[in-house]
């Protein structure tokens, strides 16, 4: 899963692709607490690349500036993917299905 991942982002960055980090940020003793090895993301960002935080499921919700941000950017369609949970990328995807129109795509390998 993980090479896979890291081809679809490389192919992202390659085609100038607008890429979007969604980052977990949980309290304190959780795997995900912010400073923690399992807080490290497995695929750091690279300059220039957004990085939003998130305390729940939905990024979306928890980060309500994001749809405007990448409309202004002139995103049209996504491309959601992921390897922490499944549930993450559920919520994201109805989300953005909700305030996008339904232009989401999650690649077939998830």
């Amino acid at each position: 899963m993980a090479r896979w991942l890291g081809s679809l982002l490389e192919r992202a960055r390659a085609a100038g692709v607008p890429v979007v980090h969604a980052h977990n940020d949980r309290s304190p003793g959780h795997p995900d607490e912010p400073g923690t090895d399992g807080w490290r993301p497995f695929f750091p960002p690279q300059v220039g690349e957004r990085v939003v935080h998130k305390v729940q499921m939905d990024v979306v919700a928890a980060n309500p500036d994001l749809g405007k941000t990448l409309t202004d950017s002139g995103v049209t369609k996504f491309v959601i993917a992921g390897m922490q949970t499944e549930h993450c990328l559920r919520a994201a995807t109805l989300a953005a299905r909700i305030h996008r129109d339904g232009r989401v795509r999650r690649p077939l390998h998830l």
